[in-house]
């Protein structure tokens, strides 16, 4: 019987046995070597969740325990309703590599600020395909990209009448940001009237 320690999980058998029973029986009428293989588990660190428009979030995946061998695993996107190439997102999909004795990597998972009022879409990332370990439970995490309003200014009133005598004329603006950041607006005055 194979019994792994915690953190790893039996595969399989090498030597004078071969497949993944376990327990498994051997007739012992001669000198003969048997070994158990195990192998840490890959999974994602958490379970995805939402990521604001124009941000980010580092996804990050983890073994259940160290190897002695170089771990790989592909890292991709898998699914969702978000298109990727920078329009509503970049990721780099492609394989992890975990160095012997490492039991953490990552990918950046950037969005996009597209300026376009959309509904919430989604993004899926998977795990397979490991080399030296198993998958583990969370292999999939899923995304939701919360979008951010466009920004908007535009004048109170469409139009307004001053008086020559009233001085300075104040025009009153109507603006939204969802964002926090300063806006810049360009302007321009136009009309029969020139200036005194």
């Amino acid at each position: 019987t194979a019994d792994p320690v915690p953190g790893y999980e039996f595969t399989g058998w090498t030597g004078a046995l071969s497949g993944s029973d376990n327990p498994a029986y051997i007739t012992m009428n001669s000198y003969k070597s048997v070994c158990a293989v195990f192998k840490p588990l890959v999974s994602f660190v958490g379970g995805g969740g939402q990521v604001t428009e124009g941000l980010g979030r580092t996804v990050w995946v983890k073994l259940s325990a160290p190897s002695q061998s170089t771990v790989t695993v592909n890292c991709s996107v898998t699914g969702g309703t978000a298109s990727g190439g920078g329009v509503d997102y970049s990721f780099s999909s492609g394989t992890l590599t975990f160095a012997p004795g490492a039991t953490f990597a990552s990918r950046y998972l950037d969005i996009t600020y597209d300026f376009v009022n959309d509904s919430w879409e989604t993004i899926e990332v998977s795990l397979s395909n490991p080399v030296n370990a198993v998958l583990g439970l969370t292999t999939m995490n899923s995304f939701t990209i919360i979008e951010m309003s466009p920004d908007s200014v535009s004048f109170s009133s469409a139009s307004s009448t001053i008086a020559e005598s009233d001085g300075t004329a104040i025009l009153p603006l109507n603006i939204y940001s969802e964002n926090g950041f300063w806006l810049l607006v360009s302007y321009s005055v136009t009309g029969t009237t020139t200036p005194d």
